[in-house]
């Protein structure tokens, strides 16, 4: 539960917010040392920090940190050890992955009109509501 925590204190945190007591209250505030150390470590090389159980993945942590404008210092020296190659063929494996995905991919408007004639497929938010939220059979 401390990484969600974690995750939620760092908005408080890294927040920008100048001349507002509660804000800066947060901002002076001592984070828990696991935290702390994640925020070092992101600082110091880009290092991303993942314990044990962690509710929010690498992704979440880069964009929290892009949006605070939390930068790293330097890059991570792990990163040099992969050639321009190694790189491009990793990115070519990543590209036709996500295009055979996408191939799989039903269109909206075909899920909608699905949805619209398979009564099990749309389930009602509140029993006896509109059906306002869609959700896949169960396989």
């Amino acid at each position: 539960m401390s990484g969600f925590c974690d995750f939620l204190l760092l908005h408080y945190f890294a927040n920008v917010r100048r001349g507002e007591p509660m804000w800066d209250r947060c901002r002076d505030t001592a984070l828990p040392e696991a935290l702390a150390h994640k925020l070092r470590l992101f600082k110091a090389r880009g290092h991303l920090v993942r314990y044990e159980w962690e509710s929010f993945q690498d992704p979440s942590w880069l964009s929290m940190y892009a949006g605070f404008g939390i930068d790293a210092a330097a890059h991570d020296p792990g990163a040099d050890h992969f050639s321009i190659p190694d790189l491009e063929s990793a990115f070519a494996r990543m590209k036709e992955s996500i295009a055979q995905a996408v191939a799989l991919a039903q269109p909206h408007d075909a899920f909608l009109g699905l949805a619209a004639r398979s009564p099990g497929l749309a389930q009602p938010a509140e029993p006896g509501g509109p059906p306002d939220r869609l959700m896949m059979p169960a396989r």
